[in-house]
């Protein structure tokens, strides 16, 4: 295994924080010689909300790589800390392992459509754009499930994604 495919073993098991200071230890050492779109591949939210997208039919198997050269990919890495400290969050309440984290990235995915659906938006670009929506989306969905630490049945209830 060499060290490009141990890293992207790695990555999905950080949280927000974790995950920000190896981006900066990587851009500081430069010891990684990897394209930009190979290391963001393994944000373990945009894989879930690509995984929704192909399964709904939005995007093809090899989505992923169109999704990060969106322009609004942008805006998603911009306004991705947040989102991610909101998911550290769910996770600790609902005392879940990071094995539920593809399930919450799919069911996030599949809340925010749903919002930007509902506001006559939905896009790929938009869901990336509005990614800041996310909470207010799951929240919607699953309305107290989060603060009352009730998330992880929802988790544990759904098939694989």
């Amino acid at each position: 295994m060499g060290a490009m495919d141990e890293v992207r073993l790695l990555i999905p098991k950080l949280n927000a924080e974790e995950l920000e200071q190896a981006r900066k230890l990587i851009a500081v050492s430069g010891g990684l010689s990897v394209d930009k779109a190979e290391v963001d591949a393994s944000d373990w939210l945009l894989s879930g909300m690509v995984t929704f997208l192909i399964k709904e039919g939005h995007l093809d198997k090899g989505g992923h790589f169109a999704v990060v050269k969106k322009k609004a990919y942008k805006t998603y890495l911009k306004k991705l800390p947040p989102v991610m400290e909101y998911f550290t969050q769910l996770e600790k309440q609902a005392k879940t392992v990071t094995r539920h984290r593809p399930k919450l990235a799919f069911i996030a995915g599949r809340a925010l459509a749903s919002l930007l659906e509902g506001r006559g938006v939905f896009s790929v670009s938009a869901m990336l754009s509005q990614i800041d929506k996310m909470p207010e989306a799951v929240e919607a969905a699953f309305p107290s499930y989060g603060t009352a630490g009730l998330f992880r049945f929802v988790l544990d209830n759904m098939e694989d994604v």
